[in-house]
């Protein structure tokens, strides 16, 4: 587990491999996976798809914005230094580019 804080529109690549879920603490999140654009706010949580193996891209929108991404230890150790569970999808989703 771990809690991060992005600026205002900073952005951050994200290994899937590492991840089970994101959920936003504060802020407005925008999260590119796969071909989709998903928007997350105060409160809500994306489930990453078990099989996922393409790159997440999160955003800080509208300011700061402090999120807490739930993985795996094992798979933590192996990003850990890239800048690259039980929760259920929400958000808006939009296919696209949003």
């Amino acid at each position: 587990m771990a809690r991060i804080l992005l600026a205002h529109r900073e952005v951050m690549a994200l290994v899937p491999a590492a991840l089970y879920s994101i959920s936003v603490i504060h802020g407005y999140l925008w999260i590119s996976h796969d071909g989709e654009d998903i928007l997350l706010q105060q409160g809500d949580c994306w489930a990453v798809p078990a099989a996922s193996r393409e790159r997440i891209v999160i955003e800080a929108l509208r300011g700061n914005v402090q999120c807490l991404l739930i993985g795996s230890q094992a798979a933590w150790q192996q990003a850990a230094g890239t800048i690259t569970s039980a929760c259920h999808p929400s958000g808006s989703l939009a296919s696209g580019n949003g």
